[in-house]
Order: C-alpha cells, then structure tokens, then sequence
C-alpha cells in the first residue's frame, strides 16, 4: 500500500534518543524526509522507456496496439482529471509518447503490443520520481530574489513513489472494459452499412451535396452501454471508423485483380495518408469516403500505342467493396476480442502472469496489486 507524503508537515518527526545532540538530531530528521532509494535491481526505474514490444507479425495487425492506446488514453484521462499528473505524465515517458493523452489519430504507440506493454511495468520495480514540471508550484508574480518584502518561494514537491506493478493492473482493467466497449462498437459499424446508402440515397433526392451521413457518437447514445461507458468512447468510435476503414481499403486491394480499377484506388489511397497518418479531425472516415463517392466514373486503359483492355471505372461500386470488407474485418476483429481470439488470450494472459508473480512471491508488492 502506496503512502504519499506531499510536504513536510505530513511527515511526523522521528524520535530521538536522549543522548543525540541536537545536530545529530538535525542529521536524522532530514534524512526521514529523504526520498527512500531505488531499490537493489538490475531492472531499470519506470522513467526509462519501454523497450519496442511489436514485432513484425504485430505491427500487419494493429488490433493490439489500437487497443493499447486507446487504454492508455483513456486511463491518462482519468488520472488527469483526479490531478495525478505525475503517474499520467511517466505513463507516457515509459511508452515514448509524451503527447498521447492530447492525441486523436491512429498509430499512437505504434512499436508496443498491449501484453507487451503490461508486462514491461511489471518488471519494473518500486521507485520515487518527481513531478512534472508543469505541476508544479510557480513563483508569484513579481517575485525578486533580493527583495525583502515578496512571499517566500513555493518548495518543490517531494518525490513521490510509483508503483508500475499498481499501474499495470489498473491499467488492465481499463483495457478489459474498453475491449468490451470495442466489441460492441465494431457490430454496431457493420451494422451500419445500410443506414450508409440510406442517407446517401436520400441525399441524392435533395439540393444538397451527395454525401454518406457520418456516423457519430450520436448513434451510441441511449444504447446497453451508454450508462456504464468509458469517457473517451465517442472518440474511440471515430478512430475505430478510420482503421476499420483502412483495413478495408488495405484488404479490398490484396484481393482485387490488376487492372485499372486497383491502380486508381491504390492511388487514391496514398495520396491520401495524411488522412490515416497524424493526429485527425473527427470523421475522418466519412471524409475519406465522401471523396471517393465524388469521383466521376471512368474509363481506364485502351491507351497507348499497344491499345490494352478497356475497363470502366465505378467509384460507387469501390465504395461498396470497401464497406462489405470493413464489415468483414469488424466481424474478425469482434472474434479476436472474445475469450477465444488473441487479443483476448493476450488479456488472460497477462492476468495469469500476474497470479503466477503472486504466487511464487517473486515480486515485493504484488499481492497487494492483485
């Protein structure tokens, strides 16, 4: 159990034996205000960073790490907002992301894997760091060293202890519950598909622009989890649109044949990275697939001195394959969070790490974590 001491007055004086002198006293009294040491370990402290946790098979899935941040963000969130800016700001020094509670887009902590990541804090052992700088107290305005009559400088807070064993399984258990938030959320974007064409279809009888209806955090309100909701998971739903969009994109050009068709929407899409790449506007998805539906149909190929076959060009019918596959990958990615798929065996698995640490006592500490 943590003990935060946040100043001086909190710490009661020692007691002294008769035969100290009042230097001597002096000596030890300032010493049991010291910060307590690291302790003996080969392991680094919690402010070294993480080491890269993704490998290559992960990195093509990004399933784990989309997780990860959203956790990371979500739990960051909640610190901030109780005013543990300490814990929140070495959460992002330990993942090398120094703006990730300030961040919207994808690939936020592109080289760890949420196990990874979980299990690097519980290799970490029990240490002290000090708080952000921007936590701490200012000096008034108008202060000056030499002036006699201005209030005393503000002391620096104390160092304060930081547990990453407490960390990681408080962290844990934010995921759990966004990844039940994710599950839902991904059936209800396949299940949107039709409510799509629906609204572009009605835009078309209309004076105004041609256009899919975005879906936003609107459609979640009111729904079995809007009382039990995490606070970031209207944001969340609009990043879940853009990878789901993404993979899709991704999965429809591994699967369609040469041709015309494929090279105009692999350039289509990497003229457009920005729009996956970077911190995003909210409906960025909706943007990408409005720009699409706007290209006029074509003709491709039967140029050249060669001649070569002549293909037509749908945008409609991209934007439909597009769709199908992003309700495709959402069906896949609902069965890699259930108890059976990886992400979900990945979560089990860290919980089981954390029983076995308990258990054979290898960790100070862990039993109160658990």
């Amino acid at each position: 159990m943590m003990t935060l001491h946040f100043s001086d007055k909190d710490t009661p004086p020692p007691s002294h034996p008769p035969s100290q002198s009042l230097e001597e006293q002096v000596l030890q009294y300032r010493a049991s205000l010291a910060p307590p040491p690291l302790p003996s370990s080969p392991l680094p402290p919690l402010t070294t960073p993480c080491p890269p946790t993704a490998s290559s098979s992960s990195a093509e899935h990004p399933l784990s790490s989309f997780l990860l941040q959203r956790s990371l963000q979500t739990f960051m969130y909640l610190l901030n907002s109780v005013g543990d800016t300490t814990t929140s700001h070495y959460l992002s020094l330990f993942g090398s992301t120094p703006s990730l509670s300030l961040y919207h887009g994808l690939r936020g902590v592109p080289a760890h894997t949420l196990p990874g990541y979980l299990l690097s804090l519980l290799a970490r052992a029990d240490h002290t760091v000090l708080p952000p700088p921007s936590s701490r107290p200012r000096r008034p305005l108008g202060w000056s060293k030499n002036n006699p009559h201005a209030p005393p400088a503000p002391p620096d807070p104390p160092p304060l202890p930081i547990s990453p064993r407490a960390l990681a399984k408080r962290l844990l258990t934010v995921a759990s519950h966004v990844s039940a938030e994710f599950e839902h959320d991904l059936s209800l974007i396949a299940s949107q598909t039709e409510y799509l064409w629906s609204s572009y279809r009605a835009s078309l009888r209309s004076s105004s622009p041609a256009a899919f209806a975005p879906v936003t955090a609107q459609v979640i309100d009111g729904d079995s989890l809007s009382d039990t909701a995490s606070v970031l998971r209207g944001g969340s739903l609009d990043l879940l649109l853009l990878v789901t969009t993404e993979e899709a994109v991704r999965g429809v050009l591994r699967e369609m044949g040469e041709g015309g068709t494929r090279s105009w929407l692999r350039g289509f899409y990497e003229d457009r990275q920005h729009m996956f790449n970077g911190p995003q506007p909210h409906h960025s998805a909706h943007a990408f697939l409005t720009q699409m539906l706007e290209t006029p149909p074509s003709v491709r190929g039967g140029g050249g001195g060669g001649g070569g076959p002549v293909e037509l060009l749908d945008p409609h019918r991209v934007v439909e394959l597009v769709l199908e596959k992003r309700g495709e990958v959402c069906g896949e990615w609902v069965g890699e969070l259930g108890g059976e798929g990886e992400v979900g065996k990945q979560i089990v698995g860290v919980r089981r790490s954390m029983m076995e640490s308990m258990m054979e006592g290898t960790a100070e500490g862990t039993a109160d974590v658990l």
